[in-house]
């Protein structure tokens, strides 16, 4: 199995010279899925720059998921969007207790993704599954300077899930080259990685580093 790249961007962004790092890395053809996850932006900025980096998705057949902005993501027809625990709670969608279908609450388009944070909860994930998540994310898997972990889950919660859905698995957390293949060998769909490429002195190099068909260690 290899496992999938969904790339997150860095907290904070200078849009030019992005644009051309990010068309650079979707050129490859190895990045399945890229969230835009930024922060500290104000809404009509956090707009302009979702749209620029929406088309550059697009046109190298790129998923372009938005981070927390559900209304942004469906007003400007984005592919999806990926929500934590705390979103929901804002909202007052506690996933252990309500009985809500998500995907009928928001009013969600059918193929539109709904990508949803479970830390290291088993329970979370098989419920964020029973009302209606497109994918679910565990981590952090290991130590990261990206944002504070709420949790570490222990690798087998990949394997845990698997047995009980097909929903697709989302891992992230501290992901490198040295480290990816046990998420991979442990049933990971999906490799979230964010300063392992950005920081790198040769992004493209260390993504190719995470493609490679891994040995089972």
């Amino acid at each position: 199995m290899v496992s999938k790249i969904y790339l997150i961007s860095p907290p904070k962004i200078e849009i030019v010279s992005f644009k051309k790092e990010l068309t650079n890395l979707l050129k490859t053809g190895l990045v399945r899925v890229f969230q835009l996850r930024l922060k500290d932006y104000h809404f009509l900025e956090l707009k302009k720059i979702a749209l620029e980096i929406n088309t550059i998705c697009q046109e190298h057949n790129c998923l372009f998921i938005l981070n927390d902005n559900l209304q942004l993501a469906l007003e400007s027809g984005f592919d999806g969007v990926h929500i934590g625990q705390q979103d929901l709670f804002e909202l007052d969608l506690n996933l252990a207790t309500t009985k809500i279908n998500l995907r009928k609450f928001f009013k969600l388009p059918k193929d539109f993704i709904l990508g949803v944070s479970c830390y290291d909860s088993l329970s979370l994930a098989l419920d964020a599954e029973r009302f209606g998540a497109s994918y679910v994310s565990f981590g952090a898997f290991f130590p990261t300077q990206t944002k504070r972990a709420i949790a570490f889950p222990k690798l087998s919660i990949i394997k845990e899930f698997n047995l009980q859905s097909s929903l697709p698995v989302v891992a992230i957390g501290g992901i490198n080259n040295d480290n990816y293949h046990h998420l991979v060998n442990n049933g990971a769909d999906f490799l979230a990685v964010v300063s392992y490429i950005w920081q790198n002195q040769n992004p493209i190099c260390a993504l190719n580093n995470l493609c490679i068909n891994p040995i089972i260690k």
